[in-house]
């Protein structure tokens, strides 16, 4: 991968310490002399501690995440009728 195709909060695969693990970009990691970039801090979903990638060529593939669910349009008063409760007519 390149630099201009890692994207904050995405979930990658990624090689650390010989094995490939799911990270979790979290922000970039300036340099502490000039404040240019020198990297990512991510968390390692494994372990839960965060690990430092300093480089992309060590994020193998991004982990495409799920669709957020879409709010549904049903009545407000769905729940009372699917329990078994019936309307009054």
């Amino acid at each position: 991968m390149k630099n201009i195709q890692v994207k904050l909060g995405a979930i990658y695969r990624a090689k650390v310490s010989g094995n490939l693990v799911d990270l979790k970009v979290d922000k970039v990691r300036p340099r502490k002399y000039d404040g240019k970039f020198n990297g990512w801090f991510c968390l390692n979903l494994k372990t839960g501690r965060t690990v430092v990638v300093r480089s992309a060529a060590r994020f193998k593939f991004e982990i495409p995440q799920p669709p957020e669910p879409q709010p549904t349009n049903w009545p407000p008063d769905f729940k009372s009728r699917a329990a078994g409760e019936r309307e009054e007519e």
